[in-house]
């Protein structure tokens, strides 16, 4: 029976692929499987998250092209049955060196991107077993149609641990506080937020506090240039590195997540695991599980009067409104159980 895991990512930052590493290394390490876990580059900040049980292993890769990393890695991946690789440029330094080296593992490919994979000679050349996960229905529709790894194509959805808030929500009539949880990236949209709490800052007073790690500089810099606390009725606070952001969510009326294009994102499900409504573009799997219950909450346009128009409905419900609802929905559809089992049945399949 297969019950060694080796995940592989470069590093253990803040960042949706890296929490489901984490979640996954504790899940299989607690059900008693052999679980380790490789970050390529270095620890990161989530590595303190991973059970004492979990063998991890940091490279501290210098070059990509380091021949000595290489074969380090190739000898621990030996002694596991299942090679479990975390985003695309991972996988793609593996396969790299598993052809120059001729070692044959067994990879699964956790694909948390929001594109198709496109073809590379790297998936021409390998001798290894590769399986694919996606974690979107849509993508893995599209992927399994020009997937180099069609023949063991899966669909995973993404999965939270829910962490409990510091404290119970309490309403401020006199401010509404929104939250935003997202890296500073284009794609992320933020800038469109902070025009949407602008909006609403001209008829009350409006706190908009924004949790990120990662970010793009020149992105940054034009986030930061909208900012401006004075003389205003909005305040936005930028909140960088805090790793669990749910800590806090009982302080806030509503979510927002004006993202261009998303896969699974993690924060919808954390704002449902805590009964937080939010206001999100019609972009991901995680908002399917309440688009017909709170059509409210998605936007299928970047047009303000549409946002705002959901927004009323929303306010005027309230958080409590939505509050226990929210909280069911994803007790019904979120469980480690059953991510365990279906996350299992691809490992047994892949080494068939």
């Amino acid at each position: 029976m297969m019950n060694r895991i080796l995940h592989v990512i470069d590093t253990l930052d803040i960042g949706g692929a890296e929490k489901i590493t984490v979640l996954l290394l504790n899940l299989f390490s607690e059900k008693g499987h052999t679980t380790g876990l490789v970050t390529i580059l270095d620890s990161g900040r989530l590595s303190g998250k991973i059970n004492k049980d979990v063998k991890h292993i940091s490279l501290k890769r210098q070059s990509k092209w380091s021949i000595k990393t290489a074969r380090i890695f190739m000898k621990l991946a030996s002694n596991y049955d299942i090679i479990h690789i975390h985003l695309c440029h991972n996988l793609k330094w593996v396969l790299f060196w598993s052809i120059l080296l001729r070692k044959k593992i067994n990879i699964i490919f956790h694909d948390h991107s929001n594109t198709v994979l496109k073809f590379n000679l790297l998936f021409l050349l390998h001798q290894c077993k590769v399986s694919h996960i996606t974690v979107n229905q849509a993508l893995h529709i599209k992927q399994s149609q020009t997937s180099p790894f069609k023949p063991r194509s899966y669909l995973l959805g993404n999965i939270i641990n829910k962490i409990p808030a510091r404290g119970k929500y309490r309403n401020n009539s006199d401010t509404l506080s929104i939250v935003i949880v997202s890296n500073l990236r284009r794609i992320k949209n933020v800038e469109f937020a902070i025009k949407l709490a602008k909006y609403i800052a001209d008829e009350k007073k409006v706190t908009l506090d924004i949790y990120y790690s990662h970010y793009e500089k020149e992105y940054y810099e034009k986030i930061y240039d909208l900012i401006d606390n004075e003389g205003s009725q909005l305040r936005i606070n930028l909140i960088k590195d805090e790793i669990e952001p749910q800590l806090f969510f009982n302080e806030y009326d509503l979510a927002f997540h004006p993202s261009f294009h998303e896969s699974g994102p993690l924060n919808i499900l954390e704002y449902m695991a805590h009964g937080l409504p939010f206001l999100s573009y019609n972009t991901g799997q995680s908002i399917k599980l309440i688009q017909q219950k709170f059509p409210e909450f998605i936007v299928n346009s970047f047009k303000i009067e549409e946002w705002i128009c959901k927004l009323e409905i929303i306010l005027n419900n309230g958080r409590l409104y939505y509050n226990s609802s929210l909280i069911n929905i994803f007790k019904q559809h979120i469980s480690l159980d059953n991510y365990y089992s279906e996350c299992k049945k691809i490992y047994i399949e892949s080494l068939a």
